[in-house]
């Protein structure tokens, strides 16, 4: 297994994003290959994926980052790992590779994520590489 940047996508990372990608949501926005090629193309976010050792897809961690008025923001969002590939590292792996991406890019902010209470083994991966729970609530609004 290995970590990347993916780069650029095919039709074959598509799909296997997809399969990835669905088991952490049911109701996740039908991903096209034009739109993952606009995600790869836009300088503040990044994706990285995790390949097994036939090179197939099965993992996924996105991140974006911006300079808001009061800190610099970086949000990890889209951790998932195939449940066929689970315990063996690979989550880990995905968000070290991106706390990793921003230290070398001299990142200097708040790495923030949110995690369905119900997740209770990312939770603690995530407490076990540094991450503190934050007192605030999330709020959301869709726009069709």
């Amino acid at each position: 297994m290995h970590i990347e940047t993916l780069i650029k996508a095919s039709e074959k990372d598509l799909r296997e994003i997809t399969e990835v990608v669905a088991q952490l949501s049911n109701n996740a926005q039908q991903l096209t290959l034009s739109h993952l090629r606009e995600i790869l193309s836009r300088a503040e976010s990044r994706i990285f994926v995790a390949r097994d050792s036939s090179g197939s897809i099965v993992g996924t961690l996105f991140v974006a980052w911006y300079c808001g008025l009061t800190s610099n923001k970086m949000w990890i969002e889209d951790v998932v790992v195939d449940k066929g590939s689970r315990g063996q590292g690979i989550g880990r792996s995905l968000v070290t590779a991106a706390l990793d991406a921003a230290k070398e890019a001299g990142f200097k902010g708040k790495i923030m994520l949110t995690s369905r209470p119900t997740r209770v083994e990312a939770h603690a991966l995530y407490k076990s590489l540094g991450f503190e729970e934050y007192d605030t609530g999330v709020f959301v609004i869709r726009i069709q």
